[in-house]
């Protein structure tokens, strides 16, 4: 994926995921996703951090496809709303786009900052698709 600098802040904005190594996918599935935000100089201090989720699966809105990813996002500042563009992929044969308010991911981004989560992947952590934010 790549990350982008957030309008009228000093601030940048990323995704990334991580995954179970066990599971029925040869590389692991129950993949989850965070958005973190970051300064854009040395040393990259990551400022906040969402908590976890996955996108809803196409066939069934209450739970996650066995594996995706996020490969892409970007700003739409043409929109005047300002949204967050995120291109993933679904079980390594399908590409899917979301469109989603900025204002939205970063109040999803801050909610998870003041719950104070920990960095750190568990292994018992329970995914479920996002409510509100995808």
């Amino acid at each position: 994926g790549n990350t982008e600098r957030v309008p009228y802040t000093n601030l940048m904005l990323g995704a990334a995921h991580d995954h179970e190594s066990t599971g029925a996918a040869l590389w692991g599935s129950k993949y989850m996703h965070f958005f973190f935000l970051f300064e854009p100089q040395e040393p990259y201090t990551m400022v906040a951090r969402s908590e976890f989720f996955c996108f809803p699966a196409q066939e069934d809105a209450t739970k996650c496809e066995l594996i995706q990813f996020i490969s892409s996002l970007t700003i739409d500042e043409d929109d005047k709303d300002l949204s967050v563009v995120v291109g993933y992929g679904i079980n390594d044969c399908e590409a899917a786009l979301r469109r989603m308010p900025l204002q939205a991911v970063l109040d999803f981004v801050w909610a998870g900052a003041n719950r104070q989560e920990s960095l750190e992947l568990e292994a018992k952590m329970a995914v479920r698709p996002a409510q509100g934010v995808v």
